[in-house]
Parts: structure tokens; C-alpha cells; sequence
């Protein structure tokens, strides 16, 4: 599949126990449908799609060996839900999902939820905040100002999230906003620029 460019419809990679990379998708730049991955137990990561820009949606679901996404960083596009859940090694993924998450890039719904190995991006706001703590240069107005569909800040009970300043150049959510199983969560003075949801 290797000179594969683009896939009109969706593109789904379930239950293939053996896989351990998606190097073969290397020019694989969009996605009109679906694009998810699921329980696809020995891969590892989706450095493979470094070309890709644009898909209509997002899953990456019960990938047990997943250690990063980093893959994703020249993703700027989903037009859909976008939902990393239940990948059980993912350690991180602020730097593979930072640029499209910052950008506003996700049109409908972010969940990132009860990835057990987390260590910095468990959902949305962890992911921000890992990521900007980690980069001093980096300050609040590189956050997101807008999210177009709804916004999940679900952490489980594992959450070590204390705080909502990442997200304080937040300004409006479209849809509905949750936030739930935040067990470490003091306060929500960082969304303070919150005018409308």
C-alpha cells in the first residue's frame, strides 16, 4: 500500500494481531471517511502516518502496545469525532496531537479517556497542559481560543490534573462541555475567558 495517496471512504485497521507499524501508509496524505484503529495488539506506533493531513474522523481505540502518536503531527484536519481511548501503553500524546488540537483543527468532539499508562494526555487538557509545562517558551496564547463541537475533559480516576490553565485562552465551546472523573482537580480558574458554550 505504499503508493496509496488518498482513500475516498473510510480506512479501518482492526484485529490484526501481528501489525507493529503502519510504515506501508507513508503517502497516505487523506481520508474522506473513517480513519480508526482498533485492537490492533503489537503496534507500536503510527509513525507511518507522517504524510497524512486530513480525515473526516478519528479512533484510535484498544491498541495495547500504542507507546505515542507522535505520527499524527502533521495532522490538521478532522471533521469529525476525534476519540483516543482504552490504548493501554500510551504513554503520551501531546506531541502527536498538539499541533492539530491547537490549531482548532477538530470539528465535532475530542475524547481522550482511559488510556491506563498515561503519563500526560488522559484527555484534552492534560494533553495542553503537558505539553506547554514541558515548553517554557511556550505561554497560554498558544492554546486554543475555540472549540467547534464539543469538549470532554474526562480523566478517570487516575487523573493527576490539578488545575485548567491550558486552556485559558479558551473563549467559546459549540457544543456541550464536560468535565468529569477529575479526582486531583482543584479549581477551574483557567477557564475564566469562557464566554460562551
Amino acid at each position: 500500500m505504499s503508493a496509496l495517496t488518498s482513500v475516498s471512504g473510510f480506512l479501518k485497521i482492526w484485529y490484526n494481531p501481528a501489525l507493529t507499524n503502519v510504515d506501508g501508509l507513508s503517502a497516505l496524505t487523506s481520508v474522506g471517511g473513517y480513519l480508526e484503529f482498533q485492537s490492533n495488539a503489537a503496534l507500536t506506533n503510527l509513525d507511518g502516518l507522517s504524510s497524512l493531513t486530513s480525515s473526516a474522523n478519528l479512533l484510535i481505540h484498544h491498541n495495547a502496545s500504542l507507546t505515542n502518536v507522535d505520527g499524527l503531527s502533521s495532522l490538521t484536519e478532522v471533521r469529525g469525532p476525534l476519540i483516543v481511548t482504552n490504548n493501554a501503553a500510551l504513554s503520551q500524546c501531546y506531541v502527536g496531537l498538539y499541533p492539530l488540537l491547537s490549531s482548532g483543527g477538530v470539528s465535532a468532539s475530542v475524547t481522550i479517556s482511559d488510556n491506563a499508562s498515561i503519563g500526560g494526555c488522559n484527555n484534552f487538557a492534560e494533553a495542553m497542559s503537558i505539553y506547554l509545562h514541558s515548553q517554557a517558551e511556550v505561554d497560554a496564547q498558544s492554546g486554543v481560543a475555540q472549540v467547534d463541537g464539543n469538549l470532554i475533559i474526562s480523566g478517570g480516576y487516575g487523573s493527576d490534573i490539578t488545575d485548567l490553565t491550558p486552556l485559558s485562552a479558551l473563549t467559546s465551546v459549540s457544543g456541550f462541555l464536560k468535565i468529569w472523573y477529575n479526582p486531583a482537580l482543584t479549581n477551574v480558574d483557567g477557564l475564566s475567558a469562557l464566554t460562551s458554550v
